[in-house]
Formats: C-alpha cells, sequence, structure tokens
C-alpha cells in the first residue's frame, strides 16, 4: 500500500493529501493546481514534501507536476503544523534538536549583543528566551544531548552577565524560584504539561489516540519518570483531576525533587553550600525578583556572588591564587569569608561601617512611615530626628524619661498612645533573622519600658522589625510593620521593599569600601571571557568541577 502527504509552505495554505497510489495521487494533484489558479492560488511543488512507504520501507520518490518536482521527506526532515517531522525518530530527534539550538543560540547571542545592563539581560533571557522555546520543547521530540547544550550555552552567557567567577556552580544560576530556570526543568514542565492535556481531554477522540499511542516511546521523547510524577499527582488530588490541576500538582513535585537534588549538589560544596540559606528565603519571599528592575548596576551579580561566599574576599582570593594572604585588612582575622566583611568584622563595627547601613535603612522606614501615617510625631534614633538632643532620646521628655534609645518611637497625643519599633540588619539567613528577632523582642530595657508607659496610662506596643544584609526579611516582619503602618499586607511589603533595596545598596558600599572590595570594583576579580572559545575552552567555562 502506498500512502503520500502534501503540504504547502505556509500554515494558512496549508493541505494535505493521502492516496494509496501515485498515480491517482499524481492526478488528484494536477486537478488541484488547475482549480487553484481558478480561486488566485497557486500550487509549488518545491514547497511541498511527499512521503512514499510500501508497506516495509520508506522510498525516495517525488510527484513530478506542471511546476516542477516535490521534495521527498528522505532528503530531511520537514515542519507540519509546528513540529518537525522526519522519516524515522532518530531523524526527527536530530532535525529538532539541531534546528532547537540554532535557534535558541541565535536568541541568546542577540539579547548579549543588546547595549543593555546585565540584570536587564537576565531579565530578557528569562522571559522571553525561554518563552520562545517553551512551544518548541512541548511539540518536539528533543534528545538529553541538546538540553545539555542548551544549558552550557545559557550558563556561559549568565556566568557572563553576571560576572561569576569560574568555579561558581550552576545551581546559584538555576535554583528554583532565584535566577532564571533551567532549560532541563523548562523542558520536564512543557512535557508534563502534554501528558496532563492528553490524559485529562474530555475528547474522545483523544482519550482513543492516547490508549493507542505509547507516551513513552523515543519518537515523542517523553521520559518515563515524567508519567511517574503525573501519576502520583494524580493519587494527591481528590476530586477528578483537570489537565490544570493535574500540571500543577505534577509541577509542584517536580519542583520538589528538583529542589532536593540541588540542595544535595550544594552540600557536596565546601563554600558554596552557604547559598542555601539565602536561596530558601528567595524562593520563599522572591524579592531579588521583584527587585530586578530596579537594582543598580551590578547589584544582581553583587547578591548572589555575596549569598555564594563567591566575591572576592581575601581567603577566596588565595584560594583562587590570587594572592598569597588570606586575613582581614582590618581586623587580621585568619578567615574573612563574606559573612565577616558584611556582618562580622569587630574593626567595622567599632568605624560605624555597620551603624552606617543600619542608619540608612532606619531612615527610609521612618521616611515611609511618615507617609502614610497621619496625626502622630515619628522620632528616629538619627541625627536631627530625635525628640531631643539634649540628652539624646527618641522618647518624648513629656511622655518618660529614659536613657535608652529605641530606633523608632510613634506618638500619638491625642489617642495617648507610644509605639516603639527596634530594627535590626543581620545575616541574611533565617537562622539569623529569627535569632536577630528572639534577642530584641526578648530585650529587658524595652520590656521595662513598656511596662513603665502602661503604668502610666499610655496604650503602648512594641515591635521588631529584621531586614538581612542582602535585603530578606521573613514574614513575620511584615506582620509587625503592617500593625505599625495600618497598611494592607501588599503595601506593607511594598514599603519594606524599598528598606530592602537600601540594605542591599549600603551592603554593597561596605563591601567595595573594605579593601579587598577594590578588586570588585575596578573588575580584576573575574577574567572575562573569550571572545571565540574552542570547544576544549567552551567547557572549561560552563563546567562544574571547579566547584568550592
Amino acid at each position: 500500500m502506498r500512502q503520500y502527504w502534501l503540504g504547502q509552505g505556509r500554515p494558512k495554505k496549508l493541505a494535505t493529501l493521502i492516496s494509496t497510489s501515485k498515480e491517482v495521487h499524481t492526478k488528484v494533484l494536477t486537478e488541484i493546481d488547475s482549480k487553484a489558479g481558478d480561486v488566485g492560488l497557486k500550487l509549488k511543488p518545491s514547497k511541498c514534501v511527499s512521503l512514499l512507504f510500501d508497506g516495509t520501507k520508506f522510498c525516495s520518490c517525488g510527484i513530478t507536476l506542471s511546476g516542477g518536482t516535490t521534495k521527498t521527506i528522505l532528503d530531511g526532515p520537514t515542519k507540519f503544523l509546528g513540529k518537525l517531522i522526519g522519516v524515522s525518530a532518530h531523524a526527527t530527534k536530530s532535525a529538532s534538536g539541531k534546528a532547537m539550538f540554532a535557534r535558541f543560540s541565535d536568541l541568546i547571542q542577540k539579547v548579549d549583543s543588546l547595549p543593555l545592563r546585565p540584570e536587564y539581560q537576565v531579565w530578557i533571557y528569562r522571559n522571553y528566551v525561554l518563552s520562545i522555546i517553551r512551544f518548541h520543547l512541548t511539540v518536539d521530540s528533543v534528545g538529553p544531548s541538546t538540553i545539555n547544550k542548551m544549558e552550557n550555552l545559557a550558563t556561559k552567557y549568565l556566568k557572563r552577565w553576571l560576572c561569576l567567577p569560574r568555579s561558581a556552580t550552576r545551581v546559584i544560576l538555576n535554583y528554583p524560584g532565584v535566577c532564571c530556570p533551567s532549560v532541563r526543568s523548562i523542558s520536564k514542565q512543557c512535557k508534563l504539561s502534554l501528558l496532563a492535556n492528553i490524559s485529562s481531554s474530555s475528547d474522545l477522540m483523544i482519550k482513543e489516540l492516547a490508549l493507542q499511542v505509547d507516551l513513552s516511546s523515543n519518537f515523542l521523547q517523553i521520559n518515563s519518570s515524567h508519567q511517574e510524577l503525573l501519576n502520583e499527582a494524580r493519587a494527591q488530588l481528590d476530586s477528578i483531576p483537570t489537565a490544570r490541576k493535574l500540571y500543577t500538582a505534577s509541577k509542584h513535585l517536580a519542583i520538589s525533587r528538583e529542589l532536593t537534588l540541588c540542595k544535595e549538589k550544594l552540600d557536596t560544596l565546601s563554600v558554596q553550600c552557604k547559598f542555601e540559606s539565602s536561596a530558601v528565603l528567595e524562593a520563599d519571599s522572591k524579592l531579588w525578583n521583584r527587585l530586578l528592575l530596579g537594582f543598580h548596576p551590578g547589584q544582581l551579580s553583587f547578591v548572589l556572588r555575596a549569598s555564594s561566599d563567591t566575591l572576592p574576599t581575601p581567603l577566596n582570593l588565595r584560594r583562587w591564587h590570587i594572592q598569597t594572604g588570606a586575613t582581614c585588612s582590618l581586623c587580621l582575622s585568619p578567615r574573612p569569608t563574606c559573612h565577616h566583611v558584611l556582618n562580622g568584622c569587630p574593626v567595622a563595627l567599632q568605624q560605624g561601617r555597620f551603624t552606617f547601613r543600619h542608619d540608612a535603612v532606619l531612615l527610609c522606614l521612618m521616611s515611609e512611615l511618615q507617609a502614610c501615617l497621619d496625626n502622630v510625631e515619628i522620632f528616629a534614633d538619627l541625627d536631627g530626628k530625635r525628640a531631643s538632643d539634649s540628652p539624646p532620646a527618641t522618647i518624648p521628655p513629656a511622655v518618660l524619661v529614659c536613657s535608652h534609645r529605641p530606633d523608632i518611637v510613634i506618638y500619638n497625643a491625642e489617642m495617648k498612645s507610644v509605639v516603639l519599633l527596634e530594627l535590626t540588619c543581620p545575616f541574611n539567613s533565617r537562622a539569623d533573622l529569627s535569632a536577630a528577632r528572639e534577642r530584641k523582642q526578648e530585650k529587658p530595657e524595652y520590656l521595662q519600658i513598656i511596662a513603665e508607659l502602661d503604668r502610666l496610662g499610655f496604650v503602648s506596643h512594641y515591635h521588631t522589625v529584621e531586614i538581612g544584609c542582602l535585603g530578606h526579611y521573613l514574614t513575620e516582619t511584615v506582620t509587625s510593620m503592617k500593625r505599625v503602618s495600618n497598611l494592607s499586607f501588599s503595601k506593607t511589603k511594598a514599603l519594606l521593599d524599598r528598606a530592602a533595596a537600601v540594605a542591599i545598596t549600603s551592603s554593597q558600599r561596605i563591601f567595595y569600601a573594605h579593601p579587598c572590595g577594590l578588586r570588585a570594583r575596578l573588575g580584576l576579580d573575574v577574567l572575562p571571557l573569550p571572545t571565540t572559545p574552542s570547544t576544549k575552552e567552551q567547557v572549561c567555562w560552563t563546567t562544574e568541577k571547579g566547584d568550592n
């Protein structure tokens, strides 16, 4: 039996013809050609593809018409309804992989050539380039080697844009919810979406097709693990699963497993394992993603490198064989990590470097509270912002005379209420933020002030606000700030986001003011990527063998 199909180039002028003999096929095509001319259309054999199957194998045979001879599918795969189709699964997969990698490479090189800041290039890659390839990853059969090539290419350019060192692990870029999802995770989501739509469709023809077609076959390139994820998600759903519910549940399962793999990878690293503490906060709050387009130049690179301890600290410079010594230039500490430079150096604390960040965030919070609160007086422990300068006090002397100065005091004379607010800028981890909150809330000095105010007949409240050195804050901080500002939850988060941006900028200035930050200011800590690397060099730049 012989079967042919014919497709014209543009989808809006597409036709498919199946027949049982070459003679009948040629006759029907000749008649179509003559009828098409009557309505202003033209059949172009050079844009048509024919397929001949004799029952055992495919044969090379073109159809000769008046305008020329059609191509045969044995010459190479053809595109049909957005999907590349070849004479065999191997040919289809090979052609699809080459076409997808070429398109992905052109897109990412186009983004790289744009005269934009790296933060904007990362945003375009995440929201534009990855969105374009989603359709092709869904309909095309792409092998794992192509996915790996795309992953390596994306890693190369992302490291270049973000000025990450060679030893930076790929987890920094692809940790779920932090920077950019990996191509592998996007491919998995696309296949899960296809499976969910097919298995949960209410169309009888699609259901019948799903029973007849082996969805785990090599031709469709759907891994059996995807089907297992889908079955596990279906078992978790109580009601009858729709395509959306099934896809959402399976996607959450896939993300949780990817998180497990990322954590296992970070556990094998001795230095960059610190990235997990900030990555967990970012995955929950999406703070850096909200601030991405508002970052100052180089700030996205700074927060990623600071959270993974890949900034050019003296310890890292010795590890990278750039210098021989590894002591802090200020306090001579033998282990000057990023935590030490940003939060732990005692000399920097005495010099007021950490106080500079605290006061900058405090001034931002005070300005935000003044903008949203009426009929109150707001005092802060800043020059010119206190209730009294001699002696210095943030609580009005007419209310209470004491030697302690809370960071912010909100006084409402009409309502006879006093709100005390204490700010802390600890290191950027959930443990440090929680410890700072507990320590401040149990501080006996402020508890005594609250008790004394209550005795004097004032309505008093005491709240703490914790904003990490890289901007993250806890949900409890949002709740405390919401009670103080009387704003909605979303507006309170926006208020804290502006304070978090100030904290990030201040931390960046603290690092640049440190003697080891000179290399970062001059861009000497990361060597530039070669413009035209060889295959060996390209592997060197994208491999994870150099992970610390």
